[in-house]
Formats: structure tokens, C-alpha cells, sequence
């Protein structure tokens, strides 16, 4: 059953996934003792795909249990540098909370060095969950600090272009949102270029992140009143991120209306007012579907 939810899981089929995982966990209940590591296990299962599918209340709840039930069991710090709760501190930037959010992986990063002695390095997942967190709620400073050093470093570990990709597509949306339009075309371009010599990723349809980088591009461009350069990056991004839609997880959700709301300035900015009038109609249609 629980292969099977992975494969709901990663399909795309998330409903489907969270009614399995919810049989699971109902049924270690009733096998199991309240401090069995299976137990723990179908609980963070559960907020993950919770979390996928944009059940935030849902998954707040469990993670908030599963902490509790931590700190119980080892104490507040060990709890505190747990991964749920990070993935607590994620799900609060994605459902709305983002302040809490930044915070909470503020306190997450304090526990992880009274239990390691250090901070996670430069090149840690987790910092990449920093810079998130904190452009979300919009300390936009910090996050630029903290994904400079991340992209620094992952050029000097020859790190897996994907992992490369995806944090200069997150430095170039921060120095997007702080109107460092020619700074953030760099990043843009160069995670543009790592796309393109995966071969995977290049042709690939069901990938939402390569034309959202794209479109971003645009986005930086458009800023720059590069009109001709900017149009077909811009509007080739939103219908590709438009293909791979149902892959998109939850928390990513938001980066598909934003794409269009970039399409819908190129329009207005160039004055071709009606072609802006249908792409805003065609955005609210789509997330009237939703």
C-alpha cells in the first residue's frame, strides 16, 4: 500500500496518495505503541503528502503533533533541529504564514547548532529552505545573503546541475522582487543554460521548472523595456509551466499566476490592450477551475 501511494504520490495522483497514507497511519494506531518509530514514520508520510497537495491545515496539525511528540520523547532542542520541524517552518511559508515561517526556521537553525556545534554549511539543503523562507516573507536581504552563498558554494562542489539550476532560479526571483533587474538576468541565464545541456530537462514536458526560469528571464528583461527579447521567453514560459501543471506541488502552485500576471505587463506596458485583456481573462478562467 504504501509503494502504491508513492506512485500515487509522484504521478500526480495526491488524493488519491493521501487516502492510502491516512489507511496507514490509522492502522499502525491501533497495532502500535505511541512512541513506535513506525508510527512516527506514517505521521511524517502523512504531513509530507498533507503538504504536496496543499492540505496546509491538515499538515500543520500532524507536524505540530509530531513535534510534541518529539519533545516529549528528546527534548525541545533535538526537536527543534528535527526535519519536521523544518518541514513545519516550510508549510507556514507555503500556507499563507510566512512570517512564522522565517521564523521558526530562525529557531530550527539555532537548535541545529546547539546539537551539531555548527550551522548548516553554505551548500546544506537547509539553506536553501532559508533563502525560501525568507524571501517569502519578504526579507529579501537576507534570502539574497543567504542564496549568494549557496550558489557560491555549489559552484565550487560541482554540485548536480538541477540542484545549480534550481537555487540560481531562486537568487534571480529575490533580485527580481528587490528591482535588481540586470543582476538577476545572470542567474536567469545561466540556470537557462544548465536546463538546456540536460537533455532531460530540455525536452521534457512535465517539467514546470525550466519554463518558469524562462519566463523569469523575461521577467527581467521586460523590466529592462527589452521588449523583443522579452515577449516569446515570457509567453513560451507560462504555456510550458501550463503543460506541466499537474506536476506542480502545492507550495509551487503560486508561481503559475505569477508567470501570467509577468505575460499580462509585457501587454500593457506595450500597449497592445486587448491581447492583456484576453490573457487576464484566460488567468481568471483557469484559476476559477481550480
Amino acid at each position: 500500500m504504501r509503494i502504491l501511494a508513492d506512485a500515487y504520490t509522484w504521478s500526480g495522483r495526491g488524493p488519491e496518495a493521501v487516502v492510502i497514507f491516512e489507511q496507514l497511519l490509522e492502522d499502525a494506531k491501533t497495532r502500535l505503541g505511541p512512541d513506535d518509530p513506525e508510527l512516527f514514520d506514517q505521521m511524517v508520510k502523512l504531513a509530507s503528502i498533507y503538504r504536496l497537495v496543499g492540505e496546509w491545515k491538515k499538515a500543520i496539525q500532524l507536524l505540530e503533533e509530531l513535534i510534541e511528540k518529539d519533545t516529549a520523547r528528546r527534548g525541545p532542542i533535538e526537536a527543534g533541529a528535527s526535519a519536521s520541524a523544518l518541514s513545519l517552518a516550510l508549510t507556514y511559508s507555503a500556507a499563507g504564514r510566512p512570517a512564522e515561517g522565517a521564523a521558526l526556521i530562525d529557531k530550527v537553525r539555532e537548535c541545529i547548532y546547539k546539537t551539531r556545534g555548527a550551522y548548516p554549511k553554505p551548500g546544506d539543503f537547509f539553506e536553501h529552505c532559508r533563502g525560501y523562507a525568507y524571501q517569502k516573507a519578504g526579507r529579501l536581504d537576507e534570502a539574497d545573503q543567504v542564496l549568494r552563498a549557496l550558489v557560491d558554494d555549489l559552484h565550487l562542489q560541482g554540485a548536480r546541475a538541477v540542484s545549480l539550476a534550481m537555487n540560481l532560479e531562486l537568487l534571480s526571483v529575490n533580485l527580481l522582487l528587490q528591482h535588481r533587474y540586470s543582476e538577476a538576468e545572470q542567474p536567469a541565464r545561466e540556470a537557462i543554460a544548465l536546463h538546456e545541456k540536460n537533455e532531460k530537462y530540455r525536452t521534457d514536458e512535465s517539467d514546470w521548472r525550466f519554463p518558469y526560469v524562462k519566463n523569469v528571464l523575461g521577467g527581467c528583461l521586460l523590466a529592462q523595456k527589452r521588449y523583443a527579447e522579452a515577449e516569446p521567453l515570457l509567453v513560451q514560459g507560462y504555456e510550458g509551466m501550463k503543460r506541466a501543471e499537474n506536476t506542480m506541488t502545492a507550495n509551487w502552485r503560486y508561481r503559475l499566476p505569477e508567470a501570467g500576471e509577468r505575460v499580462i505587463r509585457y501587454y500593457e506596458e506595450t500597449k497592445q490592450l486587448e491581447k492583456a485583456r484576453q490573457w487576464r481573462q484566460r488567468l481568471l478562467k483557469d484559476e476559477s477551475k481550480k
